[in-house]
């Protein structure tokens, strides 16, 4: 399965050259905006966000602050991008924003995608343990619940249990 990144970037120019560096492995989708950003996010599920800095109206900054706001995008990660702010405080002020890494262009394009493919592998390993815990929780409350009834003496409705788990 192909992972989802969104690169956001106001210089259509910079989405086709990202997008054809990144096309082959990817799903992409474009933003050319961070309030784009924000609103395909609020719908779409993402692996990896690629985000450049400088944008009018919201930057790259702003837009990752906002993003972490996002109950479902708290651990999205975010790579941003500029060839403007490359000196350390801009480099800080992004990983204070939220942003787990940043480059400066120009990048080398390996580097990149070895980077994105690990933050995009990582986000989908923790979405599957996710899931694996919600379904041992549900497991769990199925195997309570029939201890409990066993121990009335009532006999065990495992429907019933799953529908109860279901529903917490």
């Amino acid at each position: 399965m192909k992972s989802t990144l969104l690169i956001v970037d106001d210089r259509p120019e910079n989405l086709v050259v990202l997008g054809a560096v990144l096309d082959s492995n990817y799903d992409i989708i474009p933003a050319h905006s961070g309030k784009e950003a924000l609103a395909l996010l609020e719908e779409t599920a993402v692996d990896v966000v690629l985000m450049d800095i400088a944008m009018p109206i919201m930057d790259g900054y702003e837009t990752t602050r906002r993003i972490r706001q996002m109950e479902r995008c708290q651990d999205l990660p975010i790579i941003l991008i500029s060839a403007y702010f490359t000196q350390d405080p801009h480099v800080k002020k992004g990983y204070e924003a939220g942003a787990v890494d940043y480059f400066t262009k120009p990048f080398d394009p390996a580097i990149l995608k070895k980077k994105i493919a690990l933050y995009a592998s990582l986000r989908q390993k923790d979405a599957k343990i996710r899931e694996l815990e919600q379904r041992l929780e549900a497991q769990q409350y199925s195997v309570q619940q029939h201890n409990v009834q066993q121990s009335n003496g009532q006999p065990f409705n495992e429907q019933q249990a799953d529908g109860q788990s279901a529903s917490r």
